[in-house]
């Protein structure tokens, strides 16, 4: 089951980190914009997503649920990518922005953890965190060396 959501969620990663990584040809073949257009772009893509974790996502859960919130989000994932596909003007890259912002990205992984609670939780985070390419540290206490140079095992 957990091997399941991790290819699940790494063939949505693979969607999702996708957009950003083209984002500047896309936008500069298909529209002609410069760097500060595709800046632009990239900082109100970020105040949306910041509202959305910040603002929204405490609204939305208590009302929906994380289950039906999450799909909610994922139907919007899904209306920004084809928005992006067929918008003609830069203006309409913009206007769906906001449904991709509203994504909830959160949710997945505490309904991920949630839902797989016990012994196998841990292994599922790990692979998560892995799949987003986080680094992950290996569990160790650690306290500061006395020439305060490094950091030392205790």
């Amino acid at each position: 089951m957990v091997l399941g959501l991790v290819g699940v969620y790494f063939l949505f990663l693979m969607g999702h980190h996708s957009l950003p990584s083209v984002w500047t040809y896309f936008t500069i073949e298909r529209f002609d914009w410069n760097a500060r257009e595709i800046g632009y772009s990239f900082a109100f893509i970020g105040i949306l997503m910041a509202f959305t974790q910040a603002v929204l996502l405490q609204k939305v859960v208590p009302v929906l649920g994380q289950y039906k919130a999450a799909l909610i989000g994922f139907a919007f994932c899904i209306l920004s990518f084809i928005g992006y596909s067929i918008a003609s003007s830069g203006w309409m890259l913009y206007m769906f922005m906001v449904p991709g912002a509203l994504r909830l990205a959160r949710l997945r992984n505490a309904r991920y953890q949630r839902h797989h609670v016990g012994a196998g939780s841990g292994e599922l985070a790990r692979r998560v965190t892995g799949l987003r390419g986080e680094y992950v540290q290996p569990h160790c206490d650690l306290e500061p060396a006395s020439d305060d140079v490094g950091l030392r095992r205790v």
